[in-house]
């Protein structure tokens, strides 16, 4: 039996907001649980999941096809004094969006979450799976997804709607937990799914209804030797958090990219000692927290849009094929030299820098960071084993990447 009755039972979001904020988890759920504190990000969230739940549950329960006019009526009603207009622009495009590209066939539709609002105003999970607790287990686990559907292939497929600007990959304990339940609620959805047999790996899709149809899906395949891992070290993170309690010590508080959206930021001395250590003593703690989400965002934004465009330019032997990219901003490719560089990270490319000024050249003067394989060749670079691991693959068809604005 957990300490605190709140680690006892555990929603996939709760269990996030534990890893991601420790302390921030324990003034939401425990210390000021009955405030129930909310801000813009949470009530866009309930407005457009309690929205789409109106929007979908008669399609899949009686055959009512979502038209434009109920979309707009759904969004409406579930924002009346809660959201201003501005607010509801994006939520209504999305749910047209769903209009005119459904997720699924509506018979591949397993279940949709109603996303009932309790009387405070937060969505609560019905029809209502039973919570799961392994055997000697510290913790159950309990929540129902958005959305579950099934494949042509038989894969299940469990559809999370997020309402966040910035897209990223399904991460955090909320995906596995998902997975885990479906299994263990497989038999529920039997009326639906005529039989079929649960099978792994279960797909994992997070929708992002303000970024369109083009950039807003991003997926995940969650095999079962995963999930058992990441319940582990969720076991483990309520372990540690019953160690606080039972010491009476301080709830740990890290800053990241939540922080922006954080109700208890002015309070947070972490993220006080980081604005200091930023020089920033003074500055409005939600910008920094906001800056530094930016700079987070800005380095995994640059890896993805990096892996979304690198076969397309690898296979571009033509000059002048331009790729846009999610943010707006533009490839242009050109042919260069066999030999090509690439640092893949900021550590990387400090690392690639230093070892320049080490060989004494001078990566300023030089122009090593833009250096093609004729000018690296001429410099010496080619033939030191330190620089290695910076050559791109041989067979490769090199390109040299140019990021322009489009006009």
């Amino acid at each position: 039996m957990a300490l605190l009755p709140q680690l006892g039972r555990l929603s996939p979001s709760s269990a996030d907001s534990l890893s991601n904020c420790p302390w921030q988890w324990y003034q939401l759920r425990v210390e000021r649980a009955a405030e129930k504190p909310t801000n813009v990000p949470m009530v866009r969230g309930s407005v457009f999941h309690e929205a789409m739940a109106e929007l979908l549950t008669p399609w899949v329960r009686d055959g009512i096809e979502p038209t434009p006019d109920r979309a707009g009526a759904a969004v409406g009603r579930a924002a009346a004094g809660r959201l201003p207009m501005y607010e509801m622009d994006h939520l209504i495009r999305a749910l047209l969006h769903i209009c005119h590209r459904p997720p699924a066939w509506r018979e591949d539709v397993l279940l949709i979450e109603p996303a009932r609002i309790g009387a405070n105003g937060i969505p609560q999970p019905a029809p209502h799976w039973p919570a799961i607790c392994e055997e000697g287990g510290r913790f159950s686990i309990w929540g129902i997804p958005d959305l579950v559907s099934i494949d042509d292939d038989g894969t299940p497929t469990i559809w999370d709607w997020k309402t966040g600007w910035q897209p990223q990959d399904p991460d955090g304990f909320a995906p596995y937990i998902y997975a885990v339940m479906l299994e263990a609620n497989w038999h529920l959805l039997a009326d639906r799914h005529h039989g079929r047999e649960f099978r792994w790996p279960v797909r994992v899709i997070w929708r992002f209804v303000a970024k369109g149809e083009d950039i807003g899906f991003r997926e995940l395949l969650v095999y079962p030797e995963r999930a058992d891992a990441m319940m582990a070290a969720l076991d483990a993170l309520v372990a540690k958090a019953e160690g606080w309690v039972s010491a009476g010590v301080a709830w740990a508080q890290m800053v990241n990219r939540y922080c922006s959206d954080c109700p208890f930021r002015s309070e947070c001395d972490e993220l006080a000692r980081w604005a200091k250590a930023n020089g920033a003593e003074d500055a409005d703690l939600p910008s920094l927290a906001r800056a530094w989400c930016a700079l987070e965002q800005d380095r995994k934004d640059a890896e993805r849009c990096r892996d979304a465009v690198r076969d397309q330019l690898n296979a571009a032997h033509a000059a002048g094929m331009e790729f846009t990219f999610p943010d707006g901003m533009v490839i242009a490719p050109r042919r260069v030299f066999p030999q090509t560089w690439s640092a893949r990270s900021a550590d990387d490319l400090t690392e690639f820098r230093e070892l320049c000024r080490r060989a004494g050249i001078d990566p300023d003067e030089s122009h090593v960071i833009d250096i093609d394989g004729k000018r690296a060749t001429a410099l010496g670079l080619a033939e030191r084993p330190e620089f290695a691991r910076f050559h791109t693959p041989d067979g490769e068809a090199h390109v040299r990447y140019e990021r322009k604005a489009v006009a």
